[in-house]
């Protein structure tokens, strides 16, 4: 948003020569005019996941490529430096047989990444995790499940690792006080069952196959997490909504979200709720009024009373209501700007 441009990193196969490369989009943040686009990445097969700002200048994108040869795929963290119109990018990290989809700021100048790793001779996909010095950018310490910190006095920042999963998802809840030593991080995991860690503990469900994919903070600090499982109906996935109190971290919401009517263009929705594990009560909603619109947590927007656009993609959203759509017809992206 600074200097009313929008950057937005994902991959093409239009840029190449039938292959996926990772881009760079740069917009324009008021009216949604496409100014650059940018092939960012390595060679083969490149993906962006995800995009984070440094300074003015600088940003991090990171995703996962087959550069390097191995047709797996390997994580890797590219850094881009932005003068004016002119934009180089340069890799600067790379692991083997892994991927990387979140990041998160911590204090003190460091920046956690987080996605998968398949490289770990376990046989399966596990949560992973590179703390790395935003000045630097060079890794502090690697972490994940069968693997020991290079620097044991960071073991403390890490969540409970679990097989078989990856991180979806990191939030700092207190990215904000540099004078805090635990930054009580929350990871999102998928694989099969939804696990989470909070600080060094964790949290989670017995259902079968769930899995939650964002989380925000609300102002009374109180956590939201979104996702879906079907441990509240064993033959379809259902919405998930879970709202734990960030102090305690005991209070837990489930809310399921299976149908959805239109009627005389007005938007009804029906809630299953589940009692609360721990304190066997409903949980309280803030559904007062419907929504002008209505997407699941995948981006699969069912209904959107502006413009009556049904059956697209939300890729991604920015504060002001800049809104990345990709379309049923021919699957290309548009970005439109609504309230």
């Amino acid at each position: 948003g600074q200097n009313n441009v929008l950057f937005v990193c994902g991959y093409s196969s239009n840029a190449g020569l039938g292959k996926d490369d990772a881009m760079l989009w740069k917009l324009d943040y008021n009216n949604g005019t496409l100014l650059q686009a940018l092939k960012c990445g390595g060679s083969e097969n490149d993906y962006f996941y995800g995009i984070t700002e440094l300074n003015s200048n600088h940003i991090l994108l990171y995703g996962q490529t087959q550069s390097f040869g191995n047709l797996k795929g390997d994580g890797y963290i590219v850094k881009a430096r932005i003068q004016g119109d002119t934009i180089s990018s340069r890799v600067i990290h790379e692991t083997r047989a892994a991927d990387f989809k979140t990041s998160c700021m911590l204090a003190n100048g460091y920046i956690l990444l987080g996605g998968s790793i398949d490289s770990l001779n376990n046989g399966l996909c596990d949560a992973w995790f590179v703390k790395l010095d935003t000045l630097s950018l060079t890794p502090f310490y690697k972490r994940s499940h069968g693997l020991k910190a290079c620097n044991e006095k960071c073991t403390a920042l890490m969540p409970h690792p679990t097989f078989y999963s990856e991180a979806y998802a990191l939030f700092n809840t207190c990215e904000n006080d540099v004078s805090t030593t635990d930054p009580k991080l929350i990871y999102l995991t998928w694989g099969g069952d939804f696990w989470g860690g909070y600080g060094t503990g964790t949290f989670g469900f017995d259902h079968a196959d769930d899995a939650l994919y964002a989380m925000a903070q609300t102002p009374s600090k109180a956590l939201v997490f979104t996702g879906y499982t079907r441990g509240l109906n064993a033959s379809d996935h259902d919405l998930l909504l879970i709202r734990k109190d960030s102090a305690s971290c005991i209070a837990e919401s489930i809310v399921s979200l299976p149908t959805i009517e239109l009627q005389k263009k007005k938007l009804y929705y029906s809630f299953i709720y589940s009692k609360s594990k721990l304190n066997n009560t409903l949980p309280t909603l803030p559904f007062n009024q419907p929504p002008q619109a209505l997407y699941d947590i995948s981006g699969k927007l069912f209904y959107n009373e502006q413009s009556s656009v049904f059956s697209d993609e939300i890729l991604a959203h920015a504060p002001n209501g800049f809104y990345i759509l990709k379309l049923k017809n021919g699957q290309k992206l548009k970005f439109i700007i609504c309230d």
